[in-house]
């Protein structure tokens, strides 16, 4: 199994104590950022560290070298997509996957997540496993409809 994580240059965390703007995923928790905590949970789950690709914006708000070589110094496999201004965040994970012929895991590099809900999508059986959060409000930003346990629509 493969892992993707598409790590956008558009989504940001402005800290209000200084004019410093990163990426959230590379805001630390603890003594590791978001993204180096998702790749340790990818390992802990059996996904071998070189399987798991890192596809990063070539061009956004938060895009500087400074950013990229963070990332790059976390984690090897790392593509970048230089059409980030004209496709979005699909063709990223199109440029990640197109030459893979195995079951491939898709993650935000934004979310915080544990070890059990990666596990849980890795072990079930169904051909394509989608994990959200369920709310009653929806405020900006990606939807999905569910009834039951169907996806309706995204």
């Amino acid at each position: 199994m493969k892992a993707v994580i598409l790590a956008r240059g558009s989504d940001n965390y402005a800290d209000e104590s200084s004019d410093s703007r990163i990426p959230k995923y590379l805001l630390e928790v603890g003594d590791k950022t978001i993204l180096e905590r998702q790749i340790d949970i990818l390992v802990s789950c059996g996904i071998k560290k070189e399987d798991i690709l890192i596809v990063i914006e070539g061009k956004g708000d938060l895009w500087d070298d400074k950013s990229i070589d963070k990332v790059k110094s976390i984690h090897q496999q790392v593509i970048m997509n230089e059409e980030s201004l004209k496709k979005n965040q699909a063709y990223s994970f199109l440029l990640a996957i197109q030459n893979v012929d195995e079951e491939v895991l898709c993650l935000d590099a934004n979310i915080l997540f544990g070890f059990a809900p990666i596990q849980k999508m890795i072990n079930n059986k169904q051909k394509s496993v989608l994990l959200t959060t369920k709310k009653r409000r929806f405020k900006e930003g990606n939807k999905v409809l569910v009834k039951i346990d169907r996806i309706l629509g995204i």
